[in-house]
């Protein structure tokens, strides 16, 4: 408890706040800018090819950046190592990525664009985007998160300045813009390529067998997949089994309990590090994440209060993501438990217990959704959210519990 600084903790908690709050505006305006510029049907021929290379960007790099969190955080002498450790599993992992997503483009999406557009779109959301996550990890490995955030939120502000050159001579093809989003991406991913190089050296090659890398990581990977699919599937469940309406009322009340996303990213990721440094139990980890579950609790039971307002600001026709944004407000504070949770399991090096606790929330999430959306609509996809949630929950205790020779 004599190594606990909350106050350092919270002052890094809003230094990355800061740059996630950045982020989160220039990707506001660039998507308000590319939607309106390039219309619907030019905007969705993009982003029907962003939601499934982003679908296959968890897994690239294997876990490797969880690793490089986990054991840079405790051997900070070794991060050279650790970074090339992880690059290696990078490599190897993103070239039978990226060509499964352009085939996968090719077989989901109509052919709206050509395929060097959808080659450019893959390579940047997918290898340069898992790249670039890669390497900010490194800054995030040593508590440097105003490096973290930097580098994470530089991305999307280059996106949005190179777009806005665009405009200014001519508008974008949506094909045009997709080269350019590639090329963009590239040139800043190799600039963080290079300030992570003068400022933590060459990455070197440990003597750790690739099997055992592998099996050290992916469970990391493997649990981001499943989150992501328990984040987007509930939508085209909605779509097809209730309304587009219906879908749409969701997606309103899922944006306005986002709003509790940023400081709660923020805390979490700077806790990360900190956690994993102070010690091999999981005490510092549920003191140190005290103050999150309490802005997810107090900020909960804000969305829920201001939920009313939401047909006074979007209008008459979203009356019914009133109910559903207050069904969602606590989600948050569900998911913070289960994250701290995740951390305790991998600080203690159990994250293949993440293949029960991810997987069974990745499929109860599907199958809840589709036997309540039914009955229920928008709402029961709201109440199915919380049920993966507390399996999750439930899972990760037994599995900690179970392991008492670690108290």
């Amino acid at each position: 408890m004599r190594a606990w600084r909350p106050g350092g903790y919270l002052r890094a908690s809003g230094v990355l706040f800061g740059w996630l709050a950045v982020r989160t505006l220039a990707q506001t305006a660039l998507f308000v800018l590319v939607a309106r510029t390039l219309g619907a049907e030019g905007y969705g021929s993009l982003i029907a090819v962003m939601a499934i290379a982003t679908l296959f960007a968890p897994l690239a790099g294997l876990g490797g950046q969880a690793l490089l969190v986990r054991d840079g955080a405790r051997n900070p002498e070794h991060l050279a190592t650790h970074l090339g450790d992880a690059l290696r599993l990078w490599a190897i992992s993103v070239v039978p990525l990226s060509v499964a997503a352009f085939v996968a483009c090719h077989l989901l999406v109509p052919p709206a664009l050509p395929a060097y557009a959808v080659a450019a779109i893959v390579l940047a959301d997918l290898a340069g985007a898992s790249l670039l996550e890669l390497l900010a990890r490194t800054w995030q490995a040593v508590q440097r998160m105003g490096g973290f955030g930097a580098a994470m939120a530089g991305l999307i502000v280059a996106r949005l300045a190179v777009f806005c050159a665009l405009l200014a001579i001519a508008p974008p093809s949506p094909a045009n813009w997709a080269v350019w989003y590639g090329t963009v991406t590239a040139a800043y991913v190799l600039l963080a390529g290079g300030a992570a190089l003068r400022c933590f050296g060459i990455p070197r090659r440990s003597d750790t067998p690739f099997v055992r890398l592998v099996s050290a990581g992916f469970p990391f990977a493997f649990a981001g997949s499943a989150m992501r699919i328990q984040a987007e599937a509930n939508k085209p469940i909605l779509a097809r089994l209730d309304s587009i309406a219906g879908a749409g009322v969701y997606s309103v009340a899922q944006r306005v309990t986002d709003i509790l996303a940023v400081p709660l990213q923020a805390m979490l990721e700077t806790l990360l590090p900190r956690a994993y440094r102070m010690a091999s139990g999981t005490l510092p980890i549920y003191t140190l994440g005290i103050p999150a579950l309490l802005l997810a609790i107090i900020g909960g039971v804000a969305i829920a209060a201001g939920a009313p307002w939401l047909p006074v600001l979007l209008g008459p026709g979203f009356v019914e993501s009133v109910p559903v944004t207050a069904l969602l407000a606590f989600v948050p504070a569900m998911f913070v438990l289960r994250m701290l949770l995740t951390m305790a399991l991998a600080g203690r090096s159990q994250q293949t217990q993440l293949y029960d606790a991810y997987g069974l929330g990745a499929f109860i999430s599907v199958a809840a959704t589709a036997l309540l959306v039914p009955a229920w609509g928008a709402r029961g996809a709201a109440v199915a959210t919380y049920i993966p949630e507390a399996v999750m929950i439930a899972r990760q205790l037994i599995s900690l519990v179970g392991n008492r020779k670690h108290y």
